[in-house]
């Protein structure tokens, strides 16, 4: 499930009345298994709603998306993938500009602001 997932991720919804949109994590409850997520209803439409760890994943992201790193030693810090190797993330830290490896399965995309 997608615990504990950080406020600006894009969530693929995958159970419920929404499955197969995409959402933007707005809020997370105390316990980290549930998120007010908002959810693009078309047109520039947009609601909000709550939604379990179990109802959804987080967008794996492509290369130039902004990432925030959810695993590891550098859980929280964001930066850009710039590039992929096999199951491995090649991300450009925001702030120092450093190139880190990471596991892809670590790194969640930011839904655009």
């Amino acid at each position: 499930a997608a615990r504990n997932l950080p406020e600006g991720v894009e969530l693929a919804i995958n159970a419920g009345s929404y499955a197969g949109r995409t959402g933007r994590i707005t809020g997370v409850l105390p316990g980290g298994d549930r998120y007010i997520v908002a959810v693009s209803l078309g047109a520039g439409a947009v609601t909000a709603v709550e939604l379990s760890a179990a109802e959804v994943a987080p967008t794996v992201p492509s290369k130039r998306d902004r990432v925030v790193i959810v695993g590891g030693d550098l859980e929280r810090y964001t930066g850009v993938l710039v590039g992929v190797d096999g199951s491995d993330g090649i991300v450009k830290m925001d702030g120092t500009n450093d190139i880190k490896i990471v596991e892809l399965a670590s790194c969640a995309k930011l839904a655009a602001a």
